[in-house]
């Protein structure tokens, strides 16, 4: 249970991202949300083909869950580009 709900987690955030990526209001948020999204989802079809026995054995963590200080620290650092994109989305107006 605690597995499966890692990866529904891991689902709905890829796919918060790419919403995060339609409604980017230039070209590159668009393309950085969408880079951080193949990202993510790269690392994790990686991750799961090597603990299934599919693919060859790397030392690709899984984002978020897998234990490794540099990996989860661009992951962050990624995700943080991602909301500076949705809080950028609407221009800014005072009144």
């Amino acid at each position: 249970k605690i597995l499966m709900g890692n990866f529904i987690f891991i689902l709905i955030l890829i796919l918060r991202i790419v919403s995060i990526a339609v409604s980017a209001k230039d070209a590159l948020g668009r393309y950085l949300a969408f880079g951080v999204g193949a990202m993510i989802l790269f690392q994790v079809l990686i991750n799961v083909g090597m603990n299934i026995g599919l693919m060859p054995v790397t030392g690709i963590p899984l984002p978020l869950i897998s234990h490794g200080g540099s990996s989860l620290f661009s992951t962050m650092i990624a995700l943080g580009i991602v909301a500076s994109i949705f809080i950028r989305r609407k221009s800014i107006t005072f009144s």
